[in-house]
């Protein structure tokens, strides 16, 4: 693994490292986005820096998103306690114009080589965790207590890990690699039979039932890729005891939720207000942060009515916020990944895919962008694939 070291280098080479701050606690992607910046200011070559983010396709929809977050700021009501914090939040897409400003190369092989190992890592600390092996200290606390998301986008890191070395255990000609194999299962088990998080398992199913129909290895054998896919379903319904239980209680709580009775997942109730907000200016929004200003006084008598921050999708809560155009843009910026990843080569182009279709469906049921956890966890992921791209090449390899 050569490592360039020259001072243009150097953030690039900061950024190749930063995906082991994936499975640690959030303070340390901090410490590691600080050093990118101090770096990437001593690194100089800021022509080169200008051009890259000039001829960068993801430009223009991030700059969309960002003046729809300003005009929305200048022309609504502000929340008065942590406008600014919500402002900035919904800012988070301009650190990924500022990482692929270091232009592509071979930081990003070793990137994505670097999210593979750490996945290791974080699968081990789930399994000794489980074991009881673990010292009570805070490097580890926040792979098992779900509280501040810590589980879930650590959870949702480990799945599309997973499903990365499913795509590179498939993605010889024909042939299948025994070992990437192997490291794929040790990466999803935990997320299966440990992790108590929904949104990790159903980012895990989603990621891999995409990686298995699009696998070079198994054209032609559409048919055995879905018996095995339900047999390995049945397999894990039969013995994850976590996964029948998050599954069938949810089933139970949309079934009361449709019927009219009480249940104990307050999410429903709180999408179901949310609406009610949103019918009320669906082209303008309420304003930045005004979902949390709001809502204790719209759920009275909901649990946890008090004090929480957001309705746990991004698609509502921008709707919510902003109107609704916000969540086309949205759209359109995942749509513009996507698009992007179709003209990449086949590592590149499954590993932004895979990316994406996380960020797709984890909007849904995430704070994705609202949360810094969740926020600069996918722009280090996003960036590897996306420095070098220009409109008019194609310069990852």
């Amino acid at each position: 693994m050569g490592i360039n070291v020259t001072r243009q280098a150097l953030p690039q080479q900061v950024l190749s490292f930063l995906p082991l701050c994936l499975f640690v606690p959030i303070g340390m992607t901090y410490v590691g986005i600080v050093l990118f910046i101090l770096t990437w200011l001593l690194s100089g070559n800021f022509k080169s820096k200008r051009d890259n983010v000039q001829q960068h396709p993801m430009l223009l929809p991030v700059l969309a998103l960002s003046l729809m977050v300003c005009w929305t700021s200048l022309s609504l009501p502000r929340s008065p306690e942590h406008f600014w914090s919500g402002f900035a939040r919904y800012q988070t897409y301009l650190f990924l114009i500022l990482f692929v400003s270091v232009g592509g190369g071979a930081w990003q092989g070793r990137a994505m080589r670097v999210f593979g190992y750490a996945s290791i890592y974080g699968a081990t600390i789930y399994d000794l965790g489980a074991l009881g092996v673990l010292p009570e200290i805070n490097l580890f606390r926040t792979y098992f207590i779900p509280s501040g998301n810590n589980n879930t986008i650590t959870g949702i890191v480990l799945a599309i890990a997973a499903a990365w070395w499913l795509h590179l255990a498939l993605s010889g000609q024909g042939k299948i690699c025994l070992k990437k194999l192997a490291v794929f299962g040790y990466a999803a088990f935990p997320i299966l039979f440990i992790a108590h998080t929904r949104s990790g398992v159903l980012t895990l199913c989603l990621l891999c039932g995409w990686v298995l129909f699009r696998s070079a290895a198994l054209k032609g054998r559409r048919w055995v890729t879905i018996a095995v896919l339900i047999l390995v379903a049945i397999v894990v319904w039969s013995t994850s005891s976590i996964v029948k239980e998050r599954t069938m209680t949810s089933i139970e709580h949309t079934r009361q939720f449709l019927s009219g009775e009480k249940t104990g997942e307050p999410r429903l109730e709180m999408i179901e207000r949310t609406l009610v907000m949103i019918a009320e200016k669906p082209w303008t929004g309420h304003g930045i942060y005004m979902w949390q200003a709001q809502f204790p006084e719209r759920g009275k008598g909901l649990e946890y009515a008090q004090g929480i921050a957001t309705p746990h999708s991004d698609y509502i809560l921008f709707a919510a916020e902003m109107g609704v155009f916000s969540v086309l843009i949205l759209l359109g910026i995942f749509f513009t990944q996507y698009k992007i990843s179709r003209q990449l080569p086949q590592d590149g182009r499954a590993f932004l895919g895979l990316v994406t279709l996380a960020m797709l469906m984890n909007a849904a049921t995430s704070p994705l962008l609202r949360d810094a956890r969740f926020g600069l966890a996918f722009m280090i992921l996003l960036a590897i694939p996306l420095a070098g791209v220009r409109r008019d090449k194609k310069l990852i390899g």
